[in-house]
């Protein structure tokens, strides 16, 4: 048996209150919930489920917040954008699932969630610790696809504004990042899809401000 059927499994019982520190989510669980219940997405509505159960031992950086606030946030502002697409949505809620769980991808498609989704997260899934050339590499691949790109923009700009719990140098690496590769994926992205043009023209402003003020953050702490 492997890690997300044991998983499932043992949450078959289990009630949603049963959920450490729901609370921080239950608002965004209902709300994307009706939303793939309303718009008829299954594949959203099976990964928000695994999503869930995948990373609900898992903690973000500050060891309080869930770990499965990330990837509820990043669906949800896709939402927030007009994004409806059940690939798109259902891939943003399982982007970190092969990179930080114990989930493999012969088990996630026991669940069904399609070929096109388990694509979509491995083009997303990142090692750690790749060099320029393979950042590069990666972020040439993810703008081969329009979805992988509104995911990745997504998922930056929701880290971005997570990183106070993180040192000086990691902020630093982090905006170095954004500039070399995020940035400049939104401006193609911008020129190559048209029916994404106005997303990928917001993302840019957005993280454009949050390098800026990260910027300002590290500065300030600097004198």
């Amino acid at each position: 048996m492997g890690f997300l059927e044991e998983v499932m499994e043992e949450s078959v019982n289990i009630h949603f209150k049963d959920f450490e520190d729901t609370d921080k989510y239950i608002k965004s669980f209902m709300y994307m919930k009706g939303f793939a219940v309303g718009r008829k997405l299954p594949m959203t509505l099976t990964a928000l489920s695994i999503s869930r159960v995948a990373h609900m031992k898992q903690c973000r950086k500050d060891k309080i917040t869930p770990y499965f606030t990330h990837p509820l946030y990043v669906a949800s502002l896709l939402v927030m954008l007009d994004v409806d697409d059940d690939i798109v949505l259902a891939a943003s809620l399982l982007h970190d699932v092969l990179e930080d769980t114990e989930i493999t991808k012969e088990e996630l498609l026991t669940y069904e969630i399609g070929e096109e989704v388990l694509y979509l997260v491995e083009l997303l899934t990142k090692d750690s610790g790749l060099n320029a050339d393979q950042l590069t590499k990666y972020f040439n691949e993810i703008k081969k696809d329009e979805r992988a790109a509104l995911i990745k923009c997504s998922d930056r700009v929701h880290n971005c504004s997570t990183l106070e719990n993180f040192g000086r140098e990691k902020i630093l690496s982090y905006i170095e990042e954004t500039e070399k590769y995020v940035l400049p994926l939104t401006s193609y992205c911008m020129s190559f899809y048209p029916k994404y043009t106005s997303l990928f023209s917001l993302f840019k402003c957005i993280l454009s401000d949050q390098t800026k003020s990260m910027k300002a953050m590290i500065n300030k702490v600097d004198l």
